[in-house]
């Protein structure tokens, strides 16, 4: 019988990245990838997922495959770091509107993403959407200085 991405993470002789129960044990809501590292916890990405396992598998393969963001790529590398997926806050189904049960996830989600980065962390988090690039955006700063 084939194991469960939970038994394979439990398993696992990698412990780079560990996914907490949490995740497991709740199918929607906002997680964060923490860079645990010398006693100090930091957030690096928040995110919004209908399926929290899947998601979270996918974000594990990415940073070992070297295509996140530079902070956990990094951390990924650095034998004294630890890297650490967690629920934040489960967001159920209220069934009540479709727009509505969508819009609560994208809120719980950027609450999230603004208290972090008010504590400085989370800093390479961009909203989703169209966005100019960050050279078009340090352009855009250059000019408004000159």
């Amino acid at each position: 019988m084939a194991l469960t991405f939970k038994e394979k993470c439990k398993r696992s002789n990698d412990m780079k990245i560990q996914i907490e129960d949490s995740v497991f044990s709740c199918k929607r809501g906002v997680y964060g990838i923490f860079i645990i590292k010398n006693g100090c916890k930091s957030c690096s990405y928040v995110g919004k997922s209908e399926q929290l396992v899947i998601r979270a598998e996918k974000h594990k393969l990415d940073i070992e495959n070297g295509k996140h963001v530079r902070s956990l790529i990094a951390a990924y590398k650095d034998p004294k770091a630890t890297i650490l997926i967690s629920l934040l806050e489960g967001v159920p189904y209220c069934f009540d509107n479709y727009y509505k049960d969508a819009q609560r996830l994208a809120s719980a989600e950027n609450y999230w993403i603004d208290k972090y980065q008010g504590m400085n962390q989370c800093l390479e988090q961009v909203p989703e959407g169209k966005r100019p690039s960050i050279d078009a955006w340090e352009n855009m700063k250059l000019s408004q200085n000159n």
